[in-house]
């Protein structure tokens, strides 16, 4: 499940429903595209950890070259 701390509420907050509305989609009792669209911005916008390391390695590359 993608649903992390502060995801209903940033979805919220992005899309202007209610945290009880966006926490009822995410659980799948309700469909509406609008909040949906919005959580995935939320969590495509999220560094990975795998993501994270391999930006480090290639700055080091970078330095010792």
């Amino acid at each position: 499940e993608f649903r992390r701390r502060g995801d209903v509420t940033a979805a919220s907050t992005r899309t202007g429903f209610a945290t009880s509305t966006v926490s009822e989609v995410f659980s799948g009792r309700y469909r509406n595209e609008t909040i949906v669209n919005s959580a995935f911005k939320v969590a495509n916008a999220r560094k990975t950890a795998a993501n994270r390391a391999s930006v480090k390695t290639a700055k080091r590359r970078m330095t010792k070259a």
